[in-house]
């Protein structure tokens, strides 16, 4: 529920919003998100009263005023209010001033990309800094293809220029801020393409950790990094136009099951920040004690990850076929697609990688076999 202060706020429309009836059904379109909602005649009455600059308390009156009861009447404004915010439809008239005028600036650069964030309220620069703080280039101004942060009424709101990209709840802030500047990342990208895979580095070669989300990626990547591979990335892999690989050096992103397995190996973990992803799960971002690793490597090895319950580690061969069809299954390009050149450079380097398959319960057990290889 909201707090007392966005209770009585005041809201307005993202200019990205398009309010459109056709025959008998009215449409909300968010430029944003991509989505389409449809406002059945009560949330009709709710988006106009809020786009129109009433608060949600006079909203919600006028509507209990209609036959609604006023707990059924709060309700649904809340309801419908969060959705907006989140979604970036609406955000409130006070953060205007707060995101032209930041506390402090943020650079990010990664590859060829480098920006400013700026960030207004709360503790967004510790955060930043913790979440954020390898990234570090020199500081700029914000500029309108620049990103601005701001928390207000229990939400950080995220802007790009005049556009609002949406906001999250208290806690989320950071998970927000990591899923907009993966995709300027990725959108940088002049060759090759990512991947949704964890990458280490041992020797001069590279390892990639692909999976579906819960397969344990992150939790291997840091019990890996312990047992002396360097850490690249536990998130976004790049090919680059030469074959060899490198990652998006973002920290450790932890979920809470594997916080008390990995605490003996990353000191920070305990005291790190708990933050709140969109989809309920609870984070902690950490680097490993020896940092990351930017440099590319040639690639060595390419694992697919499958939890199995009481399974024994073991390592079974996978077709290099096979393996680029699971890594182009959540693969990222330039464009959102690959083209014949991509296509071709990322298959002659798993070509000539061992490929394998890891089914695996118990984590020591899988880290065993993994760095008893070669």
């Amino acid at each position: 529920m909201l707090g007392r202060a966005g209770w009585t706020a005041t809201y307005r429309p993202s200019g990205a919003v398009s309010d459109l009836t056709m025959g008998r059904r009215r449409l909300l379109f968010s430029e944003t998100s991509q989505q389409i909602r449809e406002l059945n005649e009560t949330a009709g009455l709710i988006w106009d009263g809020l786009a129109g600059g009433l608060t949600p308390a006079v909203v919600s009156a006028r509507l209990a005023d209609s036959g609604t009861t006023a707990e059924e009447a709060a309700a649904f404004v809340d309801g419908l209010l969060q959705q907006w915010l989140c979604g970036g439809e609406l955000y409130p008239d006070c953060v205007e001033e707060a995101r032209r005028s930041p506390e402090a600036v943020a650079p990010f650069a990664s590859g060829g990309l480098s920006l400013a964030v700026g960030l207004h309220g709360g503790t967004l620069r510790e955060d930043f800094a913790a979440v954020f703080g390898q990234f570090s280039g020199p500081v700029g101004a914000v500029t309108p293809s620049d990103y601005q942060l701001v928390e207000s009424e229990g939400f950080a709101f995220l802007f790009r220029g005049e556009r609002c990209l949406g906001a999250a709840p208290e806690g989320g802030a950071m998970p927000l801020l990591k899923g907009v500047l993966t995709e300027a990342v990725i959108d940088s990208l002049e060759a090759g393409f990512a991947a949704h895979a964890g990458c280490l580095v041992r020797g001069d070669a590279a390892w990639l950790l692909a999976g579906s989300p819960g397969a344990g990626k992150t939790t291997l990547c840091a019990a890996l990094a312990a047992k002396g591979f360097r850490y690249a990335t536990d998130d976004v892999s790049l090919v680059d136009a030469a074959g060899e690989v490198s990652g998006v050096p973002f920290a450790l992103a932890v979920k809470a099951g594997s916080w008390p397995l990995l605490e003996p190996m990353l000191p920070a973990l305990a005291s790190a920040r708990t933050h709140l992803r969109a989809d309920g799960q609870e984070v902690r971002y950490v680097l490993p004690p020896d940092g990351v690793t930017r440099k590319a490597a040639r690639l060595q090895t390419v694992i697919a990850l499958a939890r199995e319950a009481g399974a024994t580690a073991r390592l079974d061969v996978v077709d290099p076929a096979d393996m680029l069809a699971i890594l182009l299954a959540e693969s990222y390009a330039p464009s959102r697609s690959l083209t014949a050149a991509q296509f071709e450079i990322t298959g002659q380097a798993i070509s000539a990688a061992r490929c394998c398959k890891l089914t695996y319960s118990d984590l020591a057990e899988a880290v065993e076999l993994l760095s008893g290889g070669p």
